[in-house]
């Protein structure tokens, strides 16, 4: 939904997702035959022209955003060591053809998260407000503070919260130790993945993370 609201400001964004179950294509269409099993590929092979192969196989949905169509196989992303992952992300940067790059990546405290946080600008983390995952959240700030401690490029203070599927009856926003709270969204009832983005797309809580 970020990355269409985005487009809509006419800002050239590609959406790139690191889960390695998951699949783009579940949000985003575009013609092409290439996807990300070729782009991890083209990473492991060193090639010189890897800026051109990546230009080639980005794909570009109707509603403005490019992205990498998922890899053929689940197991192909087992493949896709965190080192090329990162190449990949600068690589996307010193092309400059983009001017918003959107990662979706799993929560983690290690090495390689860290490496994920500083390169970004801004890090969002989704909540629904309920207790269960207020006390993962509140743990979660705690940790990401202590290890700030110790880090060369502090992360904590890019850190976000946003609200999906909230509801006042059965969540609370999270106020005192937590990250920065950027707003939410309510819980869009029998309505289709295409239409809740529709939806959240022209939300201005998105106006908060530019």
């Amino acid at each position: 939904s970020y990355a269409v609201y985005l487009a809509k400001q006419s800002k050239k964004v590609v959406y790139i997702s690191f889960d390695n179950f998951g699949s783009t294509e579940n949000y985003f269409s575009g013609e092409g035959q290439f996807g990300t099993s070729d782009v991890i590929f083209a990473l492991k092979s060193k090639k010189a022209n890897l800026a051109l192969k990546l230009e080639s196989y980005v794909k570009q949905d109707s509603r403005g955003v490019y992205f990498f169509s998922p890899a053929k196989f689940a197991m192909d992303m087992l493949e896709f060591k965190h080192d090329e992952r990162i190449q990949l992300i600068n690589e996307l940067k010193l092309m400059g053809s983009y001017d918003h790059m959107i990662i979706d990546v799993d929560f983690g405290l290690d090495k390689n998260h860290f490496d994920f946080y500083k390169l970004a600008h801004n890090v969002v983390m989704v909540s629904d407000g309920s207790l269960i995952s207020n006390t993962k959240m509140l743990n979660a700030c705690s940790a990401i503070t202590t290890i700030d401690h110790n880090q060369d490029v502090p992360v904590a203070n890019r850190f976000n919260v946003l609200y999906n599927r909230f509801s006042s009856k059965t969540g609370s926003v999270l106020e005192e130790g937590a990250f920065r709270n950027v707003g939410g969204f309510p819980v869009y009832a029998q309505a289709t993945i295409d239409q809740i983005i529709a939806q959240l797309s022209n939300n201005t809580v998105f106006e908060k993370l530019d």
